[in-house]
């Protein structure tokens, strides 16, 4: 039997949760050290601003990626109106992964043929699922990943990592229910949607 594709994008927005938690933690962690040397130095009565001013830059900038990789998780949760449009979760998975990566020092390319135009009838859910799934495959040791999106005659969107990479047959196999078409050759993917009802 088949997981659905609402099973089967949960399954993958808790991988892209857990991911995202663990850089999360350790920015949270660095955060809490910078504002503790912060919290210590400027008690001291010699103590000048030029003194902290680098360990509450560096809190600052720590605090701005959680900020980033609360916001892209929660784009993904939300749902949306009307019809899917395909670059602007491209975009959301790939900042996602790019912000988040910094470990791997994946850097995520998107570009978007003809600005946002690239709406389809598949459902929000299917959409997440196809890129999500695709970049993150693509993100496995893989230092640069081209994104390309195109709206004519109907979406598609092309993944050009830099090594080889497998999907699970089952979401290839609900997506296709879905009316989303994914093809590889093992070193590139091609995602292939419906265009607008």
């Amino acid at each position: 039997m088949t997981a659905s594709v609402d099973e089967l994008w949960l399954a993958t927005l808790q991988r892209l949760a857990a991911h995202v938690a663990h850089d999360l933690k350790g920015s949270l962690n660095a955060v809490s050290v910078n504002l503790e040397v912060v919290r210590s130095r400027s008690e001291k009565a010699t103590s000048t601003g030029a003194d902290v001013h680098r360990f509450a830059a560096n809190a600052a900038d720590q605090m701005a990626v959680v900020i980033r990789g609360t916001t892209s998780l929660l784009s993904l949760a939300r749902g949306t109106r009307g019809p899917v449009e395909v670059s602007m979760v491209a975009k959301q998975v790939a900042n996602l992964l790019d912000d988040m990566n910094t470990a791997a020092a994946s850097r995520f390319q998107v570009s978007i043929d003809g600005g946002m135009s690239a709406e389809t009838a598949a459902p929000l859910n299917a959409v997440r699922l196809a890129l999500a799934e695709c970049l993150l495959a693509a993100s496995e040791g893989s230092t640069q990943v081209s994104v390309r999106v195109s709206g004519l005659p109907s979406p598609q969107v092309q993944i050009t990592p830099a090594g080889p990479l497998t999907l699970f047959p089952d979401t290839v196999e609900a997506l296709g229910q879905a009316g989303i078409r994914i093809d590889t050759d093992g070193h590139g993917i091609s995602i292939r949607l419906p265009g607008p009802s």
